[in-house]
């Protein structure tokens, strides 16, 4: 084997964490290896999907159920810092995780629920979703999950640091839920939301 094929099958046996790092300094060097975790990444959507169980909490989870959500919550942060680099996920991974969130997030187990909604404020971050895609499914995330402060508390600071990153676009959507008359919660966030902005010399 040459010494670049032995420095590839090293970093295969490495955490995901370094391999993010890897991957970052020099993403055409490791497209292949990010293809398998974006493939298995996938697959673990996909198994989810198909043995999802309404309702199901962390406590009462199997260990194994346990061990399959923290693989997709893992590879989830692991796609949202490094699928810019890479036309598929750059293309398909924001919207997909949004749309698995606003289909299923009600029903996730709390941990994984919480661990999604951080990759896909990350992907934001990262170029993967755009700011009113993202505003759009965290606003259905605190309507459905509204006993969640966790989640609460991401979505406040998420829609804060949207609307100062680019008000003009996000106005529309935060005025909206601000002025919502079916859900108390997203009401509250978005006035919360506004009143942040105006102290901070933002909305107008």
């Amino acid at each position: 084997l040459s010494q670049h094929s032995k420095k590839k099958m090293k970093i295969r046996q490495l955490s995901l964490a370094v391999l993010q790092n890897v991957l970052k300094r020099d993403p055409s060097a490791y497209s292949e290896e990010f293809e398998a975790l974006w493939r298995q990444y996938l697959a673990e959507v996909a198994i989810y999907k198909s043995t999802e169980r309404s309702g199901i909490d962390d406590e009462h989870s199997t260990a194994q159920e346990r061990e399959e959500t923290k693989k997709l919550a893992d590879l989830a942060h692991f796609v949202a810092h490094c699928g810019i680099h890479y036309e598929e996920s750059r293309k398909s991974f924001g919207p997909g995780l949004a749309q698995l969130l606003e289909e299923r997030a009600a029903s996730m187990p709390v941990e994984l629920r919480r661990k999604l909604t951080q990759a896909l404020v990350l992907a934001r971050s990262k170029g993967l979703i755009q700011g009113p895609a993202l505003l759009e499914t965290i606003f259905i995330l605190v309507r459905s999950v509204k006993r969640d402060r966790f989640i609460r508390k991401l979505v406040f600071d998420a829609v804060v640091k949207q609307g100062k990153s680019d008000w003009r676009r996000s106005r529309r959507r935060i005025l909206i839920a601000a002025d919502c008359k079916t859900d108390s919660t997203e009401a509250k966030i978005g006035l919360d939301v506004l009143i942040q902005l105006y102290k901070d010399n933002i909305s107008g």
